[in-house]
């Protein structure tokens, strides 16, 4: 007989040899086996149950936390123990029944809400080797502060924005930020605001900052002589009088009322007269140009500088001025308080500024880096209508937009061209991309906009990432209801468990 036949010979003598004592150790072995394996079925079940639990319980002290914080006659005990019931899945209350039970103390002096809960989970396994149930216990707790947040309003100041309309956004942006800050100055929020028209004004306060190219007010005399015409004799040949023009008339792209305005004719052939140009005082009223495309969509390369606009007259003095980031609220609510309608609308301008005062990069650096990952960067954007006014590059020709004083390229806004709107909506666009890829949330608003138009597209595109939201105002009531809605989401974003 070969080796490996009797081995194998020897291999089944021996497994009939102890078939009796194998069945003795597998019946002794197989109850604590079943345990085991039971045991980790009953325990994943309970971590299970625990983390839904603790996940439910989260949610209902940050959302009892929020009701309270905007109504301090809030049953915030109600809200949490409702919110826990309410939300528990169909099996949990099948399986927990009123076991659960919730525990909310009093807000303590740190202003914290905390609550507990606690239940049992029973096993089906362990109960076999006496352990009957897992003790569950979770904890959660919120208050607002916790986060930190930088909040741009970008806001429509134009012409079409005059009366009840801007007193209007005056009261919805402040209720943003009460809201937002509802215990008062506090060092983890920070508002801004940029009034946009055509132009945006940065503050005569911010002339010397670095990457802008503001040149010395300077007195200017231009070279050659300007050409008038007139009657020989206006007592005699010249017939006035007030005239309303057909129409229509338009004001920031609406059409208005026509205006009656005085009307010459003269019944001789005019006279032309030559004239020296008189000396003129060329100064900067805090209006900013842009900077050529697409530098214009960019917070970026400062090397080329942003030029100032110098004008023989105030053009820019009438636009708010801007309020970079602070965490005083009476900062904020007054340069609110300070805008007004004035002008055309480009909204490029504002978006583009909106960015700049986000940052921490010249010309202004009141912003967290876009690193802290501790600090969330809000920029919230509203128009009442669509683009009106274009960009073109000023030639130092032009008596009254001189370049020639500048370093930098000089591009100003101008409703002249046949559709400044396709490309004022072009640099709309670039800018939401840019600002968005930045991690910065866009909220935006349609303040009586048209449905369906270029404008309210552009509006819905604009606001397309993370928790950014477009919302369309009919009248001032949801216009309130649009900065309110904005301002629960910026708190929920406040509030620390």
């Amino acid at each position: 007989m070969s080796i490996l036949n009797r081995s194998h010979l020897f291999v089944r003598r021996f497994g009939q040899a102890q078939r009796g004592t194998t069945a003795m150790i597998f019946g002794l072995t197989i109850i604590p086996l079943l345990a085991l394996a039971g045991g980790a079925v009953d325990y994943g079940f309970a971590i299970k149950t625990k983390s839904q639990l603790a996940s439910t319980l989260d949610s209902a002290v940050l959302g009892a936390m929020l009701q309270y914080t905007l109504d301090d006659s809030t049953d915030y005990k109600k809200v949490v123990n409702d919110y826990v019931k309410k939300n528990l899945t169909e099996a949990q209350k099948s399986y927990l029944g009123e076991a659960v039970v919730v525990t909310v103390p009093d807000i303590g002096s740190d202003g914290e809400l905390r609550a507990e809960l606690s239940t049992t989970v029973t096993t089906n396994f362990l109960s076999f080797i006496g352990f009957g149930q897992f003790n569950i216990k979770v904890h959660s707790g919120a208050k607002v502060g916790g986060s930190k947040v930088e909040v741009m309003m970008v806001l429509d100041n134009t012409a079409s924005m005059a009366g009840s309309k801007l007193d209007d956004l005056k009261s919805a942006a402040q209720s943003l930020v009460n809201t937002v800050a509802p215990n008062g100055d506090d060092p983890n929020v920070k508002f801004g605001l940029v009034p946009f028209a055509d132009y945006v004004n940065i503050g005569m306060d911010n002339r010397n900052e670095p990457g802008l190219d503001i040149p010395a007010d300077y007195d200017y005399t231009p070279s050659g002589t300007w050409s008038s015409w007139s009657c020989p004799n206006p007592s005699v040949n010249e017939h006035c009088s007030q005239q309303t023009p057909p129409g229509p008339c338009y004001n920031d792209g609406n059409v208005v009322p026509c205006q009656s305005q005085n009307v010459c004719t003269c019944d001789v052939p005019k006279v032309e007269t030559q004239h020296p140009y008189s000396q003129q005082h060329w100064a900067w009223h805090g209006c900013m140009a842009s900077r050529p495309h697409d530098l214009n969509v960019k917070d970026e390369d400062l090397n080329t500088l942003i030029p100032g606009v110098m004008m023989d007259w105030n053009m820019c003095g009438a636009i708010a001025p801007v309020t970079r980031l602070t965490s005083t609220l009476q900062t904020i609510n007054d340069g609110i308080d300070a805008m007004k309608s004035e002008r055309e609308t480009y909204i490029p301008s504002g978006l583009i500024w909106g960015w700049r005062l986000l940052s921490n990069e010249a010309p202004f650096n009141d912003g967290a880096p876009y690193t802290d990952q501790a600090v969330s960067k809000i920029l919230v954007l509203m128009t009442d209508g669509k683009n009106t006014k274009a960009m073109r590059k000023w030639e130092p020709s032009w008596n009254w937009g001189v370049a020639k004083h500048h370093t930098a390229e000089i591009w100003g806004h101008d409703r002249s061209w046949s559709n400044p709107e396709v490309q004022a909506n072009q640099y709309t666009a670039e800018l939401c991309t840019n600002i968005k890829q930045k991690g910065i949330i866009v909220y935006t608003i349609g303040f009586q906009i048209p449905a369906g138009s270029q404008i309210e597209t552009l509006m819905k595109d604009c606001a397309g990432n993370k928790d950014g939201k477009y919302y369309d105002a009919a009248n001032g009531t949801e216009l309130a209801e649009a900065f309110e809605e904005i301002g629960k989401s910026l708190l929920n974003l406040r509030l620390s468990q």
